[in-house]
């Protein structure tokens, strides 16, 4: 019998110690990406709502709907830059 098909049936016979550990850290790593995935994609479009909420009195689309989507981004930004720079205690 060729070395190639004796290696694979002692592969098949004997796995190896730690398969089952690593085929658990590989699920646990991926239910953790999409459970951290969901949580930013809910955050975001929480965000996205509210900040179309309050644009809602413009036709969607129109120059001041974007201007007014604009201006709470730019908003948004200062505040994040501000609570960056700010000194902490």
């Amino acid at each position: 019998m060729p070395n190639f098909r004796r290696a694979a049936m002692e592969i098949q016979l004997h796995p190896a110690q730690g398969d089952g550990f690593t085929m658990f850290r590989i699920v646990l790593v991926a239910a953790a990406t999409l459970a951290l995935a969901g949580c930013a994609s809910s955050e975001s479009e929480t965000l996205f709502r509210a900040d179309d909420a309050k644009c809602k009195r413009y036709e969607h689309g129109s120059d001041a709907y974007v201007q007014c989507r604009l201006a709470i981004d730019i908003q948004r930004a200062n505040t994040e830059a501000a609570a960056a720079t700010a000194p902490r205690r």
